[in-house]
């Protein structure tokens, strides 16, 4: 299963889907009826959308992904995350030669 990873994999997952099959994904996973698949699901819409340039959408999800998420108590700390993700994500794409959508 994609969803239930922590965010530092997160990454590695979204660098193989489309915006659309990954935040799929992720609405699957944030309607489970277990909270690591629906904090994983938060992160992985949360970064798609961010790798889609689409921050406004990421950022609805912010307050949800504080509430689930023990390591988050701020805005600030969910875009510190997230920007590290997405730069692991940029990374895997380089390394790969994927294409960067961000």
């Amino acid at each position: 299963m994609v969803v239930g990873c922590s965010v530092r994999e997160s990454p590695h997952l979204i660098t193989f889907f489309t915006d659309k099959v990954a935040v799929s994904y992720a609405q699957t996973a944030r309607e489970s009826g277990n909270d690591i698949f629906q904090l994983g699901g938060l992160w992985l819409e949360a970064l798609s959308y961010i790798d889609q340039g689409d921050t406004g959408s990421a950022e609805t999800l912010y307050p949800a992904i504080i509430e689930a998420d023990e390591h988050c108590q701020t805005a600030a700390d969910v875009e510190e995350r997230a920007a590290e993700a997405v730069e692991g994500l940029q990374n895997i794409r380089r390394e790969y030669k994927l294409p960067q959508c961000s």
